[in-house]
């Protein structure tokens, strides 16, 4: 017993971390390669050094993804080692959430005991959207793990006044920039606040730390950029959805303030982008052609994982023309009964812009159930660093500098997310550890004021009554759930607090551990929904290209139905997930189409496991094997014509050209060939002109082009030209039934 007692930290934490690792990693081999766009990036990366550091999405280097390259890279260090295959790059980011919870708990226990670091580091195990996004190799877990880092190398900056470990902070968050860009800094007015207010230093030397820190973090964040926008545009690829093939422009405009504006390149927005005329013949020179390019009518907008396919099937378009998955609804309900605002922005509408968009049936689920009771604890610890209560000034400090940097950084978070208007909701996870901090030492603060005199001590009950009651709100949102869950919510979390509460205004004592199990009970009151929402996960499917987590609200006949119609052609409820269409998601990518898709053996939510040699001919089978029942893969290219294109293929540098990024990728995880995406991801960036197609045809560099329905980069000239110099090649040819929805194949050396 004593052996237990004296490890029981240790336990505790080991058990939470193999929550964390079981609810990230377990099943992820059914998941097939994860995001296609990033696996196929991974894959390329691994042919050459170039590849590699510039992130290039073929391995001919012909256009890079449209994120930095920080995650990438570890993913292609781990399948260097262990072998390409989609466990191998979806791994590293469950190891990260796994690591994220670890350091968590390090970071809460410096200033707040035990209790509250294990308290923080279970709530972020039981984060939805947290779990959801590590289950899939998007960039996000990474990002995530770093800003961790830096906000855990602050904490000892500030407590110690030290410009080491401020140097370390910012390095870390300049290495989460180069995971994800500006939305690393989402953490840094909070953190440079922390110290500024709070450093155990002179105001002099706070100031001249927080210059030359500002410097190095400059330097570090921008250090991978510069060295691609100095390299000759000749000796690199292009820089997807660039204007100017420039990554500092990604990185400010369309990773940037777009995000903000709901903008897209030329000044249109997201919901207008199907009113915009098609791009124009452009340049691979240095200017990347015209920055009036626009995303495509019936593509995507060019963000990872929107994989709208170009027959319209994979997502509409509502009545404003704005984008929206099949039968998810194009805005959420709100608290306030707001209803869709005119020209959403479909599948990036939110709902109305303002603070209780936060807890809508789009965003609420995904990290929201706990919010109110996080802002609520930001009060506490102000109020808990009065000088009246707290006259000595290091508690005020510590006090302090947690509601600055822990509750800073959700406050900022939440305002960016309630103004924005062109994000996916599995961003939300960079919040959840930050509020999952404020979890863990808000339950404490308030079990430690309860058990004093103080009257603050009954800021206990109403805290927990403020969580229920938001969970309860929300809750309504999935009615089939709520029979269930609200009961529980309010029997463990308010009557255990309502008997602590009426003991405590009694002056009664309760028996032995009476207190300690009420408010166990109360604490797991709280966890339990966003524990049902995190273990969905593991019965279902995540969405690997547009992750969110739990059950979504329209399939359960909740107010988000009656607000948001079916779009035509889509199946609605518990079936929305699949369009009305003869191609169904990728295997490999494991797409939903929103939400989670449940499991179902030899069914439509089977996930099948990826190819173990990661793609390629199997033996006794066609060319991409991962293709879906039907003949085609996720983006409408069939078996049958890219066997067609093996078997006649020469050496040429690349197999085929392709309008988009999410049609190359399928085939390049396909058949391990070089796959020109001449329009980048959402097919709208101009990269290719026609001088430099006629120049790769005459050097037997490129042989076959792909033209689906819509236009691309380079727009109507190259297409045009095309048709009229090349073969269309017939489905006959290739053993096909018709054409599918993949687009016309023409041969160029006819």
């Amino acid at each position: 017993m004593d052996t237990l007692k004296k490890h029981r930290e240790g336990l505790a934490l080991g058990a939470i971390l193999v929550l964390a690792g079981v609810l990230s990693i377990w099943g992820v081999w059914k998941s097939g390669y994860g995001n296609e766009f990033y696996a196929a990036c991974v894959k390329s990366m691994l042919t050459s050094f170039k590849n590699f550091f510039f992130v290039s999405l073929d391995s001919s280097g012909f256009v890079t993804v449209d994120k930095p390259p920080v995650s990438l890279w570890i993913q292609a260090l781990f399948a260097k080692v262990l072998g390409f295959s989609g466990w191998s790059v979806i791994m590293p980011q469950g190891l990260a959430a796994v690591a994220s919870c670890w350091l968590l708990h390090r970071t809460v226990k410096r200033h707040f005991g035990v209790g509250a670091g294990l308290l923080s580091a279970l709530a972020l195990a039981l984060s939805p959207i947290f779990i959801a996004v590590s289950r899939t190799n998007n960039t996000d877990s990474i990002l995530i793990l770093f800003m961790v880092l830096s906000t855990w190398a602050m904490m000892h900056a500030a407590d110690r006044g030290s410009f080491k470990w401020l140097t370390l902070s910012v390095v870390f968050l300049g290495i989460a920039y180069n995971a994800k860009t500006l939305q690393a800094f989402l953490i840094l007015p909070a953190l440079f606040a922390g110290y500024l207010f709070t450093a155990e230093t002179t105001l002099k030397k706070r100031f001249l730390h927080l210059s030359a820190a500002a410097a190095i973090l400059i330097a570090v964040s921008l250090s991978w950029s510069l060295i691609v926008d100095l390299t000759p545009a000749d000796k690199r690829p292009y820089v997807d959805n660039s204007s100017t093939n420039s990554e500092l422009e990604l990185a400010l405009n369309y990773n940037g303030l777009q995000r903000l504006t709901g903008m897209i390149r030329g000044g249109a927005k997201t919901s207008d982008a199907n009113t915009q005329a098609a791009p124009g013949a452009g340049s691979r020179a240095d200017d990347g052609g015209d920055p009036g390019a626009v995303v495509n009518p019936g593509q995507n907008d060019g963000d990872e994982g929107d994989a709208a396919s170009r027959d319209g099937n994979a997502f509409s378009r509502n009545a404003d023309g704005a984008m929206t998955a099949p039968g998810m609804p194009g805005e959420g309900n709100n608290f306030d009964g707001a209803a869709p605002r005119a020209g959403g922005n479909g599948m990036f509408s939110h709902g109305t812009q303002g603070l209780l968009r936060m807890f809508n049936s789009d965003l609420g689920g995904q990290d929201s159930w706990l919010l109110s009771f996080g802002l609520f604890i930001i009060v506490v610890l102000l109020l808990m660093a009065r000088k009246k209560r707290e006259p000595e000034r290091g508690k005020r400090m510590l006090y302090i500098r947690n509601a600055v940097i822990w509750g800073g950084s959700v406050l900022t978070m939440v305002l960016w997310f309630s103004v924005a208007q062109f994000y996916h909701e599995y961003y939300i996870a960079t919040m959840a550890p930050f509020l999952a901090a404020l979890v863990g030492i808000g339950v404490t603060q308030l079990w430690n004021l309860y058990k004093s005199e103080e009257k603050m001590g009954y800021l206990l009950p109403l805290g927990f009554a403020l969580a229920a009651v938001t969970q309860v709100l929300m809750l309504s949102y999935w009615p089939r759930y709520a029979r269930v869950l609200i009961p529980a919510v309010l029997v463990l979390s308010v009557l255990p607090v309502a008997v602590l509460c009426t003991a405590r205004l009694l002056r009664r004592r309760l028996p032995g551990k009476a207190p300690e199990v009420l408010i166990s009970l109360a604490v797991a009151g709280i966890l339990l929904t966003p524990a049902v929402w995190s273990g969905y996960c593991l019965v279902g499917r995540v969405n690997a290209m547009i992750p969110t987590a739990g059950p979504s609200a329209s399939s359960f006949g909740g107010a988000a139905n009656r607000m948001a119609p079916p779009q035509s052609g889509t199946r609605t409820g518990s079936e929305r997930e699949l369009p009305e269409s003869n191609n169904v998601p990728s295997e490999r990518s494991g797409d939903s189409y929103g939400g989670v898709l449940p499991d179902a053996p030899g069914g439509e939510g089977a996930a099948p496991s990826a190819p173990e040699n990661g793609g390629g001919p199997s033996a006794g089978g066609s060319p991409g094997s991962g293709a879906a029942a039907g003949g085609g893969n996720a983006n409408g290219v069939s078996n049958a014509m890219i066997s067609y294109l093996l078997s006649n293929y020469n050496g040429e540098k690349w197999l085929v050209a392709v309008p988009d990024s999410n049609t190359a990728a399928s085939i390049i995880l396909a058949t391990d060939k070089a796959v020109m995406s001449v329009g980048g991801f959402g097919g709208g960036t101009k990269i290719l002109t026609l001088s430099s197609l006629q120049e790769m045809i005459k050097n037997h560099e490129l042989r076959y082009f792909l033209i689906s329905g819509t236009s691309m980069g380079g727009g109507d000239e190259i297409s045009a030209w095309v048709r009229q110099h090349g073969k269309a090649v017939s489905a006959s040819e290739y053993g096909a039934s018709s054409g599918g929805t993949g687009g016309t194949l023409y041969d160029l050396y006819s």
